[in-house]
């Protein structure tokens, strides 16, 4: 891929998984990054989701970092509730016109106090739980978005419809309120841009014999999602929505919108089978269930470790997989869920559930920004790229994630990794200065002032956790001037306060009690630095995978142990020290091991970036596997590609 003399800096188009992860690479490399999304908050559909498999990790746990990265990294230049209104110009120096949209709040203002939420009048589908329960005229998109700032919806206000009201410009303490505001137009000026702009999911209203949208009950594997979530409609609690009952048969039905020709969609969604495989593990831990079936075409795994998932499931006595084609599904007389189906013998047969889930499949984004962008796409709407790099049929346009083909989350993180190395060849690598870390406040090790955070985490610790009881405890405790629960101490508004108490208490040290330091530690590392501290000062308890996971069906026990981590990590962070700050050169120049395709597509991109690169083959060949493959499955004879490629 040839460098241009370009603009050296990227246009990231969507703030979801592959948005974030492109924006935050291309940051840490040097790159000026501006990070576009329609929505009021970036986040995307992970935000919405409960757990992630194969671990069943907490997606908001593993999303939340990420987050606050992108709000702190200072190359990132945050553009939400924006969206594009024209791309100008050509490879290396594209002209990008962007509309802002009207909030009706100052984002410089806002304290994301949520004053203004619970006093307003006007209730309104809450789109994002889907529209399965209520949320007010002006809210914030979720408890943890980032910016944590709210959105004032127009068009229900009933200032802007009866023109009286107001009550949240009264309320507000820090007068953020800004009726005034009006659409902003930005242009932009980048060397290049990364298209993440993602997927959407198959509306199973096209298939009129599953009559979705005629019962409550009827979900799609999204809307089961919200309903298993914590800040979700019914609190996590899984009941059925049309009489609160506690479902005792729950019934999956896979392939809803995928491998299916008469509906145009005969690819496969990839994630569809883990996500109901999760859902069903998850359904069992959270309902008193006597059956849950499984209709399936075929049971695909294709995730590292998604085969062990699997087996797992298949252990579980409950829990029945049912090959067959589902042909119909109707409510009865006594308000079950009757599902018609073909099985192996071409018969039909009948099964009797108290709730459906739709897992429905992954269809390419349909909207404005992508018909601007101008790119070449698949039969089906999927961004088509070059034989050997994330490059759009447009140069300088890279896409990454959902946008290019269904992709799981580990598997969109790996793409927008290869699209940002891609945007590295093409304009080359930025020059880095050393970042001075300036203003931390170097604590004498006898000044001990400790501050303890319990983190609820919705109810994933709370439900187990007596949190408010191991706050009390935790005041007990030496060194210790102040001690709080949080809701969710990752979100942006929980950091800015607890920086805030650190500041105005004199705290020195920083505990917080939440869940994995493998993922969280950073964050309130930045939070001492944001109080000027040095961020050596913090420890964590992970109460959540010792505690309310280890103990789920022993709360008193898991209390108790919940206490006594926190003893522990206070003992711990009052004899630490502070974190010195090195640097050490790099050394440019690479090794790569195998020279199939992996490793000669790999050489070359790290060559383009004018890193010597060392390829080691232990055969007398290049190629690897691909010496034996006649044909690529996408795009015809694989040897023409392989030669271009050597």
């Amino acid at each position: 891929m040839a460098k241009r003399k370009a603009k050296g800096s990227v246009l990231v188009i969507g703030g979801g998984v592959a948005g974030m992860e492109s924006a935050i690479q291309c940051a840490q490399l040097g790159f000026k990054v501006f990070l576009l999304d329609q929505a009021p908050s970036i986040g995307g559909h992970m935000s919405q989701l409960d757990k992630t498999f194969p671990t069943n990790d907490c997606a908001m746990c593993i999303l939340s970092p990420r987050m606050h990265e992108v709000k702190s990294q200072g190359n990132i230049q945050l553009l939400t509730y924006c969206r594009v209104e024209a791309i100008r110009g050509s490879a290396g120096n594209f002209s990008v016109a962007i509309r802002k949209l009207p909030r009706f709040v100052d984002e410089d203002k806002c304290i994301g106090c949520g004053t203004c939420t619970e006093k307003c009048p006007v209730k309104i589908p809450n789109l994002f739980n889907l529209g399965l329960d209520q949320t007010k005229a002006i809210h914030q998109l979720y408890p943890q978005a980032v910016p944590a700032v709210p959105v004032i919806e127009k068009d229900v206000c009933r200032y802007f419809l009866k023109g009286k009201c107001r009550i949240c410009e009264k309320l507000c303490p820090t007068k953020a309120v800004d009726f005034n505001q009006s659409d902003d137009l930005l242009m932009l000026n980048v060397g290049a841009i990364i298209n993440a702009t993602g997927f959407s999911t198959f509306d199973p209203e096209r298939i009129a014999d599953y009559n979705y949208g005629q019962s409550p009950d009827i979900l799609t594997s999204l809307e089961f999602e919200r309903l298993l979530s914590p800040t979700g409609p019914t609190g996590g609690e899984l009941i059925r929505l049309s009489d609160g009952k506690v479902p005792r048969k729950l019934a999956f039905v896979q392939c809803v919108g995928s491998r299916d020709a008469t509906l145009n969609r005969p690819y496969c969604s990839e994630i569809c089978c883990l996500i109901s495989f999760k859902q069903a593990m998850l359904a069992l831990e959270r309902g008193d269930l006597d059956e849950i079936a499984i209709f399936y075409i075929d049971r695909r795994a294709q995730e590292k470790e998604g085969e062990e998932y699997l087996v797992r499931l298949d252990k579980e006595e409950r829990v029945r997989f049912i090959k067959g084609k589902v042909a119909r599904i109707f409510p009865d007389e006594n308000g079950s869920l009757v599902l018609d189906y073909s099985d192996l013998e071409g018969g039909f047969q009948t099964f009797r559930a108290d709730m459906v889930v739709l897992a429905v499949g992954i269809e390419a984004k349909k909207d404005a920004t992508s018909g601007l962008m101008d790119l070449e796409t698949d039969p089906w709407g999927f961004v088509n790229t070059r034989e050997f790099n994330l490059e759009s049929s447009r140069p300088g346009i890279f896409v990454c994630g959902g946008a290019r083909r269904p992709k799981s989350i580990p598997g969109t993180v790996l793409d927008s990794d290869a699209a940002v190395s891609d945007v590295c060849s093409f304009l080359g690598l930025p020059s880095r200065k050393d970042q001075a870390r300036e203003g931390e406040k170097l604590v004498a090790p006898q000044d001990i002032r400790l501050g303890v955070f319990i983190c609820r985490c919705g109810t994933n610790i709370a439900s187990v956790v007596n949190t408010a009881e191991v706050v009390e405890f935790a005041r007990s405790l030496p060194g210790v001037v102040w001690a709080q629960e949080n809701l969710f101490s990752c979100s942006s508004d929980a950091t800015k306060e607890m920086a805030k108490t650190v500041r105005e208490k004199g705290i020195t040290r920083l505990l917080v009690a939440s869940c994995t330091p493998r993922t969280h530690l950073p964050i309130f590392q930045d939070v001492m630095k944001q109080a000027g501290m040095n961020p050596g000062f913090v420890s964590m308890a992970n109460i959540r995978e010792q505690c309310a996971w280890v103990h789920k069906k022993d709360p008193e026990k898991a209390t108790e142990k919940a206490k006594s981590l926190v003893k522990a990590a206070v003992g711990k962070i009052s004899g630490s020290r502070a974190l010195s700050f090195l640097t050490s050169p790099i050394v440019k120049r690479a090794l790569v091991l195998g020279g199939g395709v992996s490793g000669l597509t790999a050489a070359m991109t790290l060559a383009e970036q004018n890193i010597d690169v060392v390829l080691v083959e232990k055969t007398d060949r290049l190629g690897g596997r691909s010496l034996h493959s006649l044909e690529d499955f996408r795009t015809g004879h694989f040897e023409v590609h392989f030669n271009k490629l050597v």
